[in-house]
C-alpha cells in the first residue's frame, strides 16, 4: 500500500549576490545585484570602502538590481554616505523599486536618492 506524502516546498536557490564597479567619466557607479541582507552587506561594505579609498568624488550606489534591502543593513549606506561626505564627495542612490525605497525613506536615508527615482 502506497502512501502519499506532502511534498515539501522546493525553495529556489537566492540569486547570488554580486557587485558591479564601473566608471562613467568620473562618476563611479557601485552596482549590487540581488538582496542585500546579513549574508551580504559586509560585500557591499567592502565594495563602498574600496571606492572611498580611491578618494572619487562622485559616487552613484545603482539599487535597480537589488531585490530586497533588509532594513537592518540600511545603516551601510548611510554609513558610506556619511564617510563620502567627510571627504567632500558626494554619493547619490538610484533605485528603481518601491520597496526599496521605502525601506530608505523610514531609515532616514531617503535624502540619497536621485531625484530621477523619487516618486511623486
Amino acid at each position: 500500500m502506497a502512501v502519499a506524502t506532502e511534498a515539501s516546498p522546493v525553495r529556489p536557490n537566492p540569486p547570488l549576490f554580486q557587485v558591479v564597479i564601473s566608471h562613467q567619466g568620473t562618476e563611479v557607479v557601485i552596482s549590487p545585484h540581488g538582496d542585500i541582507d546579513s549574508s551580504t552587506s559586509a560585500t557591499l561594505a567592502q565594495a563602498l570602502s574600496s571606492v572611498l579609498a580611491d578618494d572619487r568624488p562622485s559616487i552613484v550606489l545603482d539599487l535597480t538590481d537589488v531585490g530586497v534591502l533588509d532594513p537592518d543593513r540600511a545603516w551601510v549606506i548611510g554609513e558610506a554616505a556619511r564617510l563620502f561626505r567627510q571627504r567632500d564627495g558626494r554619493l547619490a542612490l538610484a533605485a528603481a523599486n518601491d520597496g526599496i525605497r521605502d525601506v530608505l525613506e523610514s531609515a532616514d536615508l531617503g535624502w540619497l536618492l536621485d531625484e530621477r527615482t523619487r516618486g511623486s
